[in-house]
């Protein structure tokens, strides 16, 4: 449908807040990427509300990987697990640097923030019998061409600014990256052997709302 070769593809059925299918969703793989996380359009009330499907999910595909005695996992983490609930002025964020989950960040970055968190202790700890390597990309803001004709939370901006009664933009900057750039960092993280046990933010820099509305 997209123009690529599908012969090869093979389609698995597993479920983040369920046990069954990973095992054999990852069975022969050497490399496993991971980049399923919930991301809604609307904000949950509840601040807990993601957190089983990115933390908990995120652990069933690393146990799942460990046992099969994957080489390598490279998680679709984010930009949310290292910024958020940080308000120095002026500082210049880094891999080194995670997101406050103790403070009001929001539903999603708390999620992620947790998840990715659970990943780092999940590699280091025992039930890594492999044990494989971790990778996590930590992307932006998502923007780029869309699949098909369904867009989600990471479009929203987008949509809004687009549709007929739109009013004016939020106040609000962002850092951006092309989903393009994403793909290629995730193919890297999965071939380049120093990318193991290392984190990668991933922003082409920031803009407002008010700037991406004179772009579009």
């Amino acid at each position: 449908e997209h123009g690529q070769p599908v012969e090869e593809l093979e389609l698995c059925h597993a479920d983040l807040l369920k046990d069954e299918g990973w095992r054999e969703a990852v069975d022969s793989c050497d490399l496993v990427l991971h980049v399923a996380s919930p991301i809604p359009r609307r904000r949950p009330k509840h601040e807990d509300a993601l957190v089983p499907a990115a933390r908990d999910g995120t652990v069933r595909v690393l146990r799942a990987a460990a046992a099969a005695g994957v080489k390598r996992v490279v998680l679709t983490s984010s930009l949310a697990a290292v910024c958020m609930g940080n308000s120095t002025p002026g500082k210049v964020f880094t891999e080194a640097d995670w997101s406050l989950p103790e403070h009001p960040i929001g539903p999603y970055h708390r999620a992620k923030t947790l998840a990715e968190r659970a990943a780092w202790e999940f590699a280091a700890g025992p039930e890594n019998t492999g044990p494989f390597e971790l990778v996590a990309i930590n992307p932006g803001d998502v923007f780029g061409p869309l699949l098909d004709r369904e867009y989600h939370a990471s479009a929203q901006a987008i949509h809004s600014i687009m549709g007929k009664g739109a009013l004016g933009v939020a106040r609000v900057d962002m850092p951006v990256v092309d989903v393009r750039d994403v793909a290629a960092a995730h193919v890297e993280a999965m071939l380049v052997p120093a990318a193991a046990g290392e984190r990668f933010c991933c922003s082409a820099g920031v803009l407002s709302m008010r700037e991406i509305a004179f772009i579009l």
